[in-house]
């Protein structure tokens, strides 16, 4: 085995690179999401109907305890997961000293680091509704790169990991809240349709067709 020596001071100068994938794979409905797909690479066709402005999403927390001034920087994972500070201080105690307090820690923001990210709301395309229900729709968390590419309107695919929040946030006594999490697509690749006219009801006319239109189109009295 071989192993790489690495210096951790050189670390923090490493460029931040963002992956973006596409996928010729058959995609999924809408319809066909469940908890078997959470964690997973699914792939989503639809329309854009909502899209909020870029917000500051935290990728690293520099946190400093109230007591003590010990500090630490905690990782946050991308999409709508949130962080959970410490109950209690890690310092090492030395003679004679005593704990810090319960909850000791507090967000130093200066120090912490940030990334762009937007949500985004995807609905089903009118063509693949069944009749007399309502369309169904699923929340996109995109960061970086895929910030402001889309805006509502847009025919598109979305490539993304099915994942979960917990839509209440923070600490709750409510075990339910805890147990039950609303689903969201992370997204890692999207793919616009080429043009318009795709899916059900696309206008496909012949040559002869089009002549016929033309023709109709020099009449003088055709609203007649």
């Amino acid at each position: 085995a071989m192993y790489l020596a690495v210096n951790p001071s050189e670390l923090e100068h490493v460029h931040d690179i963002q992956v973006m994938l596409t996928s010729r794979e058959m995609k999924m409905g809408m319809r066909e999401l469940d908890s078997a797909y959470v964690s997973k690479l699914v792939q989503i066709p639809g329309i854009v109907i909502a899209a909020t402005k870029p917000r500051a999403k935290a990728t690293h927390v520099y946190i400093m305890c109230r007591n003590c001034h010990n500090t630490k920087m905690l990782d946050v994972k991308l999409g709508f997961s949130g962080v959970q500070l410490p109950r209690k201080c890690d310092r090492v105690l030395g003679a004679n000293e005593t704990k810090c307090p319960i909850d000791p820690y507090v967000i130093l923001g200066e120090k912490s680091k940030y990334v762009d990210q937007q949500s985004l709301k995807l609905q089903e395309r009118p063509e693949s509704v069944p009749t007399s229900e309502m369309p169904r729709s699923v929340l996109l968390a995109a960061d970086r790169h895929l910030v402001n590419t889309l805006v509502p309107g847009e025919r598109v695919s979305v490539l993304g990991v099915y994942s979960i929040f917990s839509a209440g946030g923070g600490r709750s006594k409510d075990s339910s809240s805890v147990a039950i999490r609303m689903p969201y697509l992370r997204v890692i690749g999207i793919q616009k349709d080429s043009g318009p006219g795709e899916g059900r009801g696309a206008p496909t006319f012949t040559p002869e067709e089009e002549e016929e239109f033309i023709a109709l189109a020099r009449e003088t009295d055709i609203y007649g």
